[in-house]
């Protein structure tokens, strides 16, 4: 009847009760309706729902005289959550926030001569949620730290949305333009909660190699070839050298 109150429940449930109460195995009572403002200005919010699942839901309004349920059983899946992890050369997990550089999993790029040939490696973003990921950073990988100019991050993953069960690669090479031990530090902005950014520290060595050859002058040097001439010799810092062009005074 016009202007009756009800007492309104609501009920969800992974699977749908229809009009039986006792089909539904989540319920609360969540405010008091007049039938002459019809179902507007009642909500209520349901926590501990399980992640990326169908849930139903319904409602029932009722007083001494009258049980209304609504019209239509609805439904609504909850996100999912994503669970990111990052790989190393060796398959290993290398966990965020790890400070550890170890050449088993690649965060050690070992020594490389400077201004030499760079060391790349491949990581792997992987996520074993169930939900997606969003790498949603500009770029997607960084490299920060003491050294960063010395690791460079040569190929980007693609795409930046990883699916539950999916996987992307990205690179990153070191090529050291200094001598000693250089640091720095992969982040990676994303969508887990608790894991964002994702860090991972990483280091190589900067090795001198060989010196830039150097000249010296000998004279009057007896060995059979060039005696009592002055002539060029180019050496290394290892000792090696070669005879350049005899100059005769």
């Amino acid at each position: 009847c016009s202007g009756a109150v009800y007492d309104v429940t609501a009920f969800w449930n992974t699977t749908s009760g229809g009009t039986n109460a006792a089909f539904w195995t989540n319920s609360t009572r969540i405010g008091v309706w007049t039938n002459v403002m019809g179902w507007t200005g009642l909500t209520y919010t349901a926590v501990g729902l399980i992640p990326d699942t169908t849930y139903y839901y319904t409602f029932r309004a009722t007083n001494a005289a009258d049980v209304i349920w609504a019209t239509n059983v609805l439904s609504f899946v909850t996100p999912g959550i994503p669970n990111m992890g990052v790989r190393g050369i060796n398959g290993a997990l290398i966990a965020d926030g790890d400070n550890s550089p170890d050449p088993a999993d690649g965060t050690d790029f070992g020594t490389v001569v400077v201004d030499g040939f760079a060391v790349e490696y491949v990581f792997t973003v992987t996520n074993t949620g169930n939900g997606p990921l969003y790498m949603n950073g500009s770029p997607a990988v960084s490299v920060g730290g003491p050294h960063s100019n010395d690791f460079t991050v040569t190929v980007q993953p693609w795409p930046t949305t990883v699916a539950k069960n999916a996987r992307v690669t990205f690179a990153v090479a070191f090529d050291p333009i200094a001598v000693g031990l250089r640091l720095a530090n992969i982040s990676i902005p994303n969508t887990e909660p608790g894991k964002n950014p994702y860090n991972l520290d990483i280091q190589g060595v900067g090795d001198p190699g060989s010196q830039l050859p150097f000249i010296e002058t000998f004279e009057a040097r007896t060995n059979g070839l060039l005696n009592g001439q002055n002539y060029w010799v180019v050496s290394n810092n290892a000792g090696m050298g070669f005879v350049g062009n005899a100059i005769v005074q």
